[in-house]
């Protein structure tokens, strides 16, 4: 199970055990992130994401930019409960959904998330203007 940050930015924890489902993020640049809806309905988002390399307590964590009225910021306020899986940028899965939990992350969380976005962004797309974030 993974347990997801964000409020304009996401992550995920991994447990320990779930090492090889998370191989499968390594090449990856987009995951569809699913959140339900009040009635259970599943709701399939697909994201660009940054990956820390740093994790600390054996723990993967996913970073995710998003705005903080968007559907799925609601439905996770709502319910915490989320998948994810690597896909492309049209949201066509291309490995196994991983369970999640999902939160909003505050404070130095969303500074250090957005960091990792910025360096992806120049690793996978060259240079972005992230002052639309700001």
């Amino acid at each position: 199970m993974f347990q997801f940050m964000g409020f304009g930015i996401m992550g995920a924890r991994e447990s320990p055990f779930m090492s090889d489902a998370i191989v499968q993020f390594d090449k990856a640049k987009y995951f569809s992130l699913e959140t339900f809806r009040k009635t259970g309905a599943g709701v399939r988002t697909p994201v660009w994401f940054a990956r820390d390399p740093a994790s600390s307590d054996n723990l993967t964590r996913f970073y995710v930019y998003t705005l903080p009225d968007s559907g799925k910021v609601k439905r996770i306020r709502n319910n915490p409960k989320a998948r994810i899986a690597p896909c492309n940028m049209r949201g066509d899965v291309r490995g196994a959904w991983v369970d999640a939990l999902a939160l909003m992350c505050s404070g130095d969380e969303v500074d250090k998330g957005q960091s990792l976005l910025i360096h992806y962004s120049e690793v996978w797309f060259g240079q972005a203007d992230w002052r639309l974030l700001q």
